[in-house]
């Protein structure tokens, strides 16, 4: 099992709320590397290229890293599904 510490990051945009960035393993192409959507806000929204939690219901690795970057300790209701 791979953790998010082995992750990195590079910024593709910012545009107002919206910050794009690529996240991936350290030791992978950038090529197979996730885009992911994090809109500033209130509430943490994010979105990942992987699409894990709008299919499993499951945070992917990818945003995880960037709640980690940007030090979000607390998950909006949003990410809090019925079971």
């Amino acid at each position: 099992m791979t953790t998010n510490s082995n992750c990195t990051h590079e910024t593709i945009s910012k545009n107002g709320e919206l910050i794009k960035y690529k996240v991936g393993l350290m030791n992978v192409e950038k090529e197979r590397w996730k885009t992911v959507d994090y809109r500033i806000s209130q509430d943490f929204r994010s979105t990942c290229s992987c699409a894990m939690f709008e299919t499993q219901g499951i945070l992917c690795k990818h945003i995880l890293y960037v709640m980690k970057k940007k030090q979000i300790m607390d998950l909006s209701d949003y990410y809090i599904l019925p079971r």
